[in-house]
């Protein structure tokens, strides 16, 4: 909930009420046991401390007192005055360590205590058009301007650091719009507030989350719909078996490799909803099968629904309506994948490797994660988080 990445998905869920509703029903146990772990640590230091001090004084004493000192006498002054030193030093460790601990918990405790936020406003779930006019975002983005409309495909290309991410951040409000205007159906969203823009906005981030909580849990950060249908849809059914099943091998529950993790983040947006989708990175985990199912999926559910995908794979962009290539904050060519690869310009240079580098291969986008569903019953055939979120 402090990190930027998975705080901002649980914004755009929706979901942050009722996260925070959950995570202080554990709060005064992890609290409470957090202190009286470091309470026992402090006084057994403090105890080890004492007893050292005590020895080191009885060989000072002893060495104060000798007339001639043997070799004995001097190393076990030596261990008695370093171990003295030592166990200071630990106790002064623990204290430090402590107080460095205090400011999170207090900000936690803040957290918990602040108002609860006002209720999101209904999610507006049809969109026929969104329209981008000469948008810009400081440093970042210049004089952009985009369609899109019901029923379509579109994505948005470019190399890293053209303004991709930018631009759909600033769709959904999560940065400020210098410039220019945004409108959904005629209405102007360019300087509304966040709750009034994301309502009409789902967003699958590059950054998914992957949230230890059962399968129930995690789906219910999307929203009250159909878990089924969600599940077909991302086509997490073909390893989600049991809805309470726990996840995340840290809680005793099931690891998933990193495409599972992102096939449940396409769930949950499945089950917000919104009438525009905006997937940063959708398949990037997940192999060329499972790629053209869940594209067929959205090109089935898109009938009423706008889908804006921001991608580097020339298999996912075959698939597109319409593409806008963005270079240096501008969008620079729009069309098709066939015109675009034909003018021979910046985007046919970007992909013409994909696309000569497998020629006849069934993934022009290379390899990617051989990924094989795991049995949710079975942590064994499960991929550890190794691939987690930074």
């Amino acid at each position: 909930m402090i990190y930027k990445e998975p705080a901002t998905e649980l914004a755009l869920l929706d979901a942050r009420e009722w996260f925070r509703a959950e995570a202080e029903t554990y709060r005064d146990k992890v609290a409470s046991l957090d202190r009286s772990v470091h309470t026992m640590y402090i006084r057994t230091e403090l105890y080890n401390s004492l007893a050292t001090i005590a020895c080191f004084g009885l060989a000072l004493l002893a060495f104060v007192r000798t007339d001639t000192l043997t070799a004995v006498d001097a190393t076990a002054t030596l261990v008695g005055i370093s171990s003295g030193l030592f166990a200071i030093h630990n106790v002064g460790w623990s204290v430090g360590m402590l107080m460095q601990e205090t400011t999170p918990l207090l900000m936690l405790q803040r957290f918990f205590n602040s108002p609860e936020a006002e209720p999101p406003l209904p999610v507006i779930e049809t969109s026929e058009q969104l329209r981008v006019e000469k948008l810009f975002v400081t440093d970042i983005l210049y004089d952009v301007n985009l369609t899109a409309r019901q029923g379509q495909l579109i994505a948005i290309v470019g190399l890293n650091g053209a303004g991709k991410t930018t631009l759909v951040s600033a769709l959904v409000g999560t940065r400020p719009i210098a410039a220019g205007t945004v409108t959904i159906d005629g209405h102007g969203i360019t300087h509304a507030s966040f709750a009034e823009k994301h309502r009409y906005f789902g967003m699958l981030p590059q950054d998914y989350s992957r949230f230890g909580l059962t399968v129930a849990q995690n789906l219910r950060l999307g929203g009250p719909g159909d878990p089924t249908e969600a599940l077909r849809i991302s086509g997490a059914d073909a390893f989600v078996h049991d809805l309470d099943q726990q996840l995340g091998e840290q809680w005793g529950g099931v690891g998933l490799s990193g495409g599972q993790w992102q096939r449940l983040s396409l769930a949950r947006l499945r089950l917000r909803n919104p009438g525009i989708w905006i997937l940063d990175e959708p398949t990037s985990s997940i192999d060329a099968h499972g790629e053209m199912e869940i594209f067929a999926e959205l090109r089935r559910i898109s009938g009423n629904k706008i889908v804006i995908v921001v991608s580097h794979r020339a298999s996912t962009l075959r698939m597109m309506d319409k593409i806008y290539f963005l270079s240096n904050g501008r969008i620079t060519e729009s069309g098709t994948f066939d015109e675009l690869y034909a003018k021979g310009g910046e985007f046919t240079e970007l992909f013409t490797s994909q696309i000569e580098g497998v020629a006849g291969a069934a993934d022009p986008a290379g390899p990617v994660e051989n990924e094989q569903p795991a049995d949710l019953g079975n942590p064994s055939d499960s991929s550890d988080l190794s691939d987690s979120e930074g």
